[in-house]
């Protein structure tokens, strides 16, 4: 091969120009080439870190697992449900009554005179009854009953009203032996909000109830209806 060095005028000609035009070609390339690869060249692109990738994972799939219905079932689902049967009985109180109402039982077992039958017979008349008299009463079928409230009607304030009550109970005989349960004072006038006046005591048990008039004016005492609350035995 020929090694000889080419003249200067030698590049002016046309394969010296195509040489050279070649030769800065491949000189640019590789030029790029290397450029490229540099990290000047390279996209800023951050890679999603594991955490932020499992998190948008996890918010985005669907919950695979199926819902209990046990845990929150629906109004129907509850209504389905067999229940069992309720053997708790609440317990109540027996009804309490007006223990000397005719209607309920009540009557009179002994009195001074009939007068007093009309002390329980519902109308509320007004009777005139001597002071110290006694009426004995008794309750239905002859049972015992236990009882705490007494009341008298005053419907009007007037001078021959009965103004104390003295009352008993027993449980021998209409004429046996009474334990007294205390003395009651209406007042002489009318409570619209309760005409009859309550007077209330410890509860006891008896098959007996007397009312004995204490006092009143010139010797007689004016009634009218009396109750007793209580209920039977």
């Amino acid at each position: 091969m020929d090694e000889t060095p080419k003249s200067s005028s030698w590049w002016q000609t046309l394969p010296g120009i195509l040489t050279a035009t070649a030769g800065i070609i491949t000189a640019v390339s590789g030029l790029l080439v290397v450029l490229y690869q540099s990290p000047l060249f390279k996209p800023d692109v951050k890679p999603e870190s594991a955490h932020g990738t499992a998190a948008s994972v996890t918010s985005s799939a669907p919950d695979a697992t199926p819902a209990d219905p046990s845990v929150n079932p629906s109004p129907d689902a509850l209504a389905s449900v067999p229940r069992a049967p309720d053997t708790h009985t609440p317990q109540t109180s027996a009804a309490r009554i007006n223990l000397l109402d005719p209607d309920k039982g009540g009557h009179l077992e002994a009195a001074s005179n009939d007068e007093w039958n009309r002390t329980i017979d519902g109308k509320e008349a007004s009777i005139s009854l001597e002071v110290n008299q006694t009426g004995v009463y008794g309750f239905k079928n002859g049972r015992s009953a236990r009882f705490d409230t007494f009341t008298v009607l005053i419907p009007a304030t007037d001078i021959y009203n009965v103004s104390e009550i003295e009352l008993s109970y027993g449980n021998e005989s209409p004429t046996g032996a009474f334990e007294t349960i205390g003395r009651f004072k209406p007042q002489n006038l009318k409570l619209f909000n309760a005409p009859y006046q309550a007077f209330a005591f410890p509860a006891v048990t008896a098959r007996y109830f007397k009312v004995k008039l204490l006092s009143g004016k010139g010797g007689y005492a004016t009634a009218y209806e009396f109750q007793l609350f209580g209920t039977l035995k």
